[in-house]
């Protein structure tokens, strides 16, 4: 290979020879030098000139006003076309290292490679936030819950993609993934925005975690779709560990039971405009009816707040709730015997939903609704449920003046799950109450054990019902009449 240095005329005389040659469209090859790479030019007749390496077949340098570009010419292995790929632009890649690109490449080719179309490819590739978008439409919006699928949204929205959303999805590695995640570690509350004195001072500690396991997810589901190579999330692991994440675990007690009976029991049946009193919900009766029967019946507040008529059997023998599995977490159909005290709660209920469909009807009432993936108010003037993020906020306004800032409404099931193994209930029985995907676990449950326990579910659900009845007794409530009819069931 003859790659020495040759004198500058000598240089000046190939450039000049190359140049004519390239001007009539003729792709003579020479042994280029550096002298000669350097002093090449498009010249001042032309739009583009080029010059052709000797040494390595294919390598071209190509020269247009004010560039030069390194690129290799090919013929394809698979079906003998002609084809071209960039290597780099000159001086940043010198003819040094252009040889060795080019033949790094070449040995490629000779084994079947495409390189052309390798780069095209990335260049065509999609974002992760295109990925994204294709994951919430044909994965997550088909298969999760609203819920969850508003949640993922926040989360992208608000941390992942302004972080590597305008990155190619091939691109993102390890490095961004951890620089996404610091920065949702130091990232302010978002539901504080606009009053960020009432902010936690501590940061979210559940967030960070939440970010990567949703930017993993999607990269599973883009290797899957051969949008990247393979996960670079793989090998990783969450931020904080899940063992030393601080599990809850509140439950009311049976004073906080009582008191929070008696202030949704003595909620009004339309909204307050007098100032509300020490104690007093702020909520009407049918929002607090929903809470009542998720803490008659240990449901989820949203299954609660969202339940049709038409799920109910309310006949004298064995009335039973039927919440659909498209309406349960688990997206099992769920049977929930009814008590005295439950069905009580639900009479009360269907007195104040007239002709709807929803045993708590929002109709004509101002109710969260999403959006879009957003929260937003609206008046809902037809036929609908009370939204369960209307429940949340309702009870979250109430609490402070209960007492119990620190109470959430998801602490309801939990207190009712909580009290039947205190009462005795057996495990598997109470996640048979709860709608638990574990109670339907292994081999057994899945493939041998086809009912629905009914009965095993009835008798835990009357045993926490006679309890609740007991704690209430004290509380001034509608309710205390039921007892003799709960001691005879």
């Amino acid at each position: 290979m003859a790659d020495t240095i040759e004198q500058t005329n000598e240089a000046t005389d190939a450039v000049a020879t190359v140049s004519a040659a390239a001007t009539e469209a003729k792709k003579e090859r020479a042994v280029l030098t550096d002298p000669a790479v350097k002093a090449f030019a498009c010249p001042a007749n032309a739009s583009m000139a080029s010059l052709r390496d000797a040494n390595i077949k294919g390598l071209e340098l190509r020269a247009t006003a004010g560039k030069k570009v390194w690129r290799l010419h090919y013929v394809r292995k698979s079906d003998k076309q002609r084809s071209v790929v960039h290597i780099g632009d000159y001086p940043a890649v010198t003819l040094k290292d252009a040889r060795f690109k080019a033949s790094a490449l070449k040995a490629d080719i000779a084994n079947g490679g495409d390189p052309a179309s390798g780069i095209r490819a990335k260049k065509e590739a999609p974002t992760f936030a295109e990925v994204a978008d294709m994951w919430l439409e044909q994965h997550a919006k088909p298969k999760k819950r609203e819920k969850s699928v508003a949640e993922d949204i926040s989360i992208l929205k608000n941390h992942i993609l302004p972080a590597i959303g305008d990155m190619k999805v091939h691109a993102v590695g390890k490095g961004q993934v951890n620089a996404m995640v610091d920065g949702v570690s130091r990232a302010k509350d978002a539901r504080f925005t606009k009053n960020p004195a009432k902010a936690p001072k501590k940061p979210m500690a559940r967030r960070p975690n939440s970010a990567f396991t949703l930017t993993h997810t999607i990269l599973e589901w883009a290797e899957a779709r051969d949008y990247v190579a393979a996960n670079p999330m793989r090998a990783m692991s969450p931020p904080t560990k899940q063992s030393m994440l601080k599990v809850r675990d509140r439950v009311l007690t049976e004073a906080e039971i009582r008191k929070v009976w008696a202030a949704l029991d003595a909620a009004p049946v339309l909204k307050r405009t007098a100032r509300r009193a020490a104690g007093d919900v702020s909520m009407t009766r049918v929002v607090a009816l929903s809470l009542m029967l998720s803490l008659a019946t240990g449901q989820r507040i949203g299954e609660c707040s969202g339940a049709a008529k038409s799920e109910f059997d309310l006949n004298d023998v064995a009335p039973v709730w039927v919440i659909p599995g498209d309406r349960a977490k688990n997206k099992r159909e769920h049977r929930v015997p009814l008590t005295p005290l439950a069905l009580w709660i639900i009479r009360e209920a269907l007195k104040l939903s007239g002709d709807g469909s929803y045993l708590f009807s929002s109709r004509g009432r101002m109710a969260d609704v999403i959006e879009d993936g957003h929260e937003v108010r609206r008046m809902l003037k037809a036929d609908a449920p009370v939204n369960r993020m209307a429940v949340t906020a309702a009870w979250a306004a109430s609490r402070k003046t209960l007492g119990l800032a620190d109470v959430n409404s998801h602490d309801f099931r939990r207190t009712v799950l909580n009290g039947m193994s205190l009462c005795g209930v057996l495990p598997l029985t109470i996640s048979m109450v709860g709608n638990h995907a574990s109670a339907r676990s292994g081999v057994t449950m899945k493939h041998y054990t086809p009912r629905d326990f009914d009965p095993e579910k009835l008798a835990a659900l009357t045993t926490w019902a006679a309890h609740l009845t007991a704690i209430i007794d004290n509380a001034p409530s509608n309710v205390t009449q039921l007892r003799p009819a709960l001691a005879s069931a």
